[in-house]
């Protein structure tokens, strides 16, 4: 399985973090993203954050937030 480079921006658009990941959940209040193979707790980030809206282009995908954040997921 291929990696994903996600990069997470915050609401100036100034890059927060910049990682690595194996997979990546996402729902409506919740984004979950896994650093390795499976779920385990102590690979894994949650972003208890609302979700705005999303976009698709080009093999980026973008995740708009309600608070003004978004974080951008591409292949490794």
């Amino acid at each position: 399985m291929k990696s994903l480079q996600i990069e997470v921006y915050d609401k100036n658009n100034n890059r927060v973090i910049k990682i690595i990941a194996r997979k990546i959940d996402a729902t409506q209040h919740l984004t979950v993203v896994s650093l390795s193979e499976s779920f385990k707790e102590k690979h894994t980030i949650r972003w208890p954050k609302e979700i705005d809206h999303w976009n698709i282009f080009h093999n980026l995908i973008t995740i708009y937030y309600k608070d003004g954040s978004f974080l951008e997921i591409s292949k490794y």
